[in-house]
């Protein structure tokens, strides 16, 4: 007959094997865990959180697009930028010649792409 463990036996000092089932339904819940991993993930460095972010981006679409929600949040692409460079006349057709057909999801980007996608598409 295997015996109860008591607080004394117990690895963690204080702890009371009556409130494992509580900590255990406590543990379960989204709620605890998100809370949990916020505080855990805050006392990271940066360059850890960055990789954090890298792999889960790699590995699920959901974090991919909040990703760039954040990016273009935070750190939107410079006004110049996307009246000098994305849409440039001069520019856009050389960028879009680089696509493939599967990149279809080009032309929702703005009016301007989707016409030059159009072009492209139909020559």
């Amino acid at each position: 007959m295997a015996s109860t463990p008591t607080a004394a036996s117990s690895p963690c000092p204080g702890f009371s094997p009556a409130l494992a089932p509580t900590l255990a339904r406590v543990a379960a819940t989204d709620d605890f865990s998100a809370g949990r991993f916020r505080n855990r993930l805050s006392a990271l460095p940066a360059t850890a959180l960055l990789d954090i972010a890298a792999l889960a981006c790699e590995g699920s679409a959901a974090a991919r697009k909040r990703a760039q929600e954040l990016i273009a949040l935070h750190n939107p692409t410079p006004v110049w930028a996307v009246s000098n460079i994305l849409l440039s006349p001069d520019l856009l057709g050389k960028m879009m010649a680089t696509l493939n057909l599967s990149d279809c999801a080009a032309a929702a980007v703005c009016k301007t792409w989707a016409c030059t996608w159009r072009e492209m598409v139909r020559a």
